[in-house]
């Protein structure tokens, strides 16, 4: 009653509540930047049965962000040493550590049927895919973060039939083509405050009280602290995956675009951001069509010179390219590695 007293104070949260958190039974895939933070806040809030899935070791440098860690602890797992630190936040709960890798053969080992939530707080494109297609198979809700940079992102996908994350990324992206923050960097902070987002989602979803974050999602810059949220339409894949065409996909660094611009050649520059993402900042004489205008405005997108198609951090332009290459066989199509960011840093 003492440890959990602030829980008692909220509306809706009874003793009954707290009870049911103790029986529930969740995985966190990652303990890294987004993992540790999700791990702390739902270790002491007392969810009964935490399965933590991660093969990788605490190194240096993940210290900066992976608070959870200490300096003697480099060169040991972090499954593992996660599961010590957090069983003395909390001794009264149940905490499994997995050193295993999650791959295609031993994800029905490490992931069962019976979970309340799974928790991807993965680093790459695989694993994304395929706990996303356990969690759609098995409806178990999936709670989704990324960092990137100054960038989060926070969903949560499969939850009551809702959009997946298939839906919002149909395909992953071509080896080499997206950094990850060994190369890209990410603010300690970001991994901290996303993180701690996915645990809240996690004890609405468990808890049943507020709104899930499901079917849209939100992007947050903590450069500028502006948040967007972007609706997530369901795609025909979700009853038969179609086999993807095998597609070249083109891209840009952004010292090569200004060079090319300065040399005045015939590029095509298309903006898919918001609207006021544009109006902050843009590459000049580029045209702003949003990501939910493409198919609207798809007239204004030529197929006879040469097009650049930029967003942000390069990630959701990727995503239009591909859709424009794979449904409407553009060939002309270049993506801006890094996006503006990198574009004017």
């Amino acid at each position: 009653m003492e440890r959990y007293s602030r829980h008692f104070n909220l509306p809706g949260f009874s003793v009954e509540t707290q009870v049911e958190l103790g029986n529930k039974n969740i995985t966190v895939i990652g303990a890294g930047g987004l993992g540790t933070p999700v791990l702390q806040y739902l270790v002491a809030a007392g969810i009964g049965n935490i399965h933590i899935i991660d093969h990788d070791q605490v190194s240096l440098s993940n210290l900066q962000r992976q608070v959870i860690f200490k300096e003697d602890q480099i060169g040991n797992n972090k499954a593992i040493s996660a599961q010590s630190n957090l069983q003395n936040l909390n001794s009264k709960i149940n905490i499994i550590a997995s050193c295993e890798k999650l791959t295609q053969e031993s994800v029905n080992s490490l992931l069962n049927e019976g979970l309340d939530l799974i928790i991807d707080a993965s680093d790459n494109f695989e694993t994304r895919y395929l706990v996303d297609e356990f969690s759609r198979n098995n409806a178990i809700p999936l709670i989704y973060g990324a960092i990137h940079r100054y960038e989060g992102q926070l969903c949560v996908f499969n939850y009551k039939n809702g959009s997946s994350y298939r839906d919002l990324f149909p395909s992953p992206p071509e080896p080499g083509t997206v950094d990850n923050c060994d190369i890209n960097g990410v603010l300690g902070p970001v991994a901290g405050v996303i993180g701690s987002l996915m645990a809240n989602e996690a004890l609405k979803i468990l808890t049943g009280i507020g709104k899930v974050q499901c079917n849209e999602l939100v992007v947050i810059r903590f450069d500028d602290l502006s948040m967007l949220k972007m609706k997530i339409p369901k795609q025909s894949h979700r009853t038969n995956i179609k086999k993807e065409k095998k597609i070249v996909y083109h891209s840009i660094s952004g010292i090569d675009l200004k060079k090319a611009l300065i040399e005045n050649e015939a590029i095509y520059l298309i903006d898919v951001r918001i609207k006021e993402q544009y109006s902050q900042q843009h590459i000049e004489g580029s045209i702003n069509i949003p990501n939910d205008e493409i198919l609207d405005r798809i007239g204004e997108i030529p197929r006879d010179k040469e097009v650049v198609v930029i967003c942000n951090i390069g990630q959701m332009s990727m995503n239009v390219m591909r859709y424009l290459q794979n449904e409407l066989n553009y060939t002309n199509l270049i993506n801006l590695d890094g996006g503006v960011y990198a574009y004017f840093n």
